[in-house]
């Protein structure tokens, strides 16, 4: 199928790198811990405002059993 995946991860590396760069490591990791807390209080529409903001930072979130996943969007 002609897949790079090695070069593909690399990219997602970079883009997260500089996504974490440009607005800093422990901000995002505060948010996405004060979503977490959103949620486990049931407050769902601080938990999608904070899903919003994380989204136009260019991160996406997905919810595991395992817990929160970012992922550049």
């Amino acid at each position: 199928l002609g897949l790079d995946f090695a070069g593909e991860l690399s990219r997602l590396h970079d883009r997260i790198a500089g996504l974490r760069k440009k607005y800093g490591s422990q901000a995002i990791q505060a948010l996405v811990e004060e979503r977490n807390a959103a949620r486990k209080a049931k407050n769902f529409s601080r938990a999608d405002e904070i899903r919003k903001q994380l989204l136009a930072a260019g991160f996406a979130i997905e919810d595991t059993p395992q817990g929160t996943i970012l992922k550049p969007s």
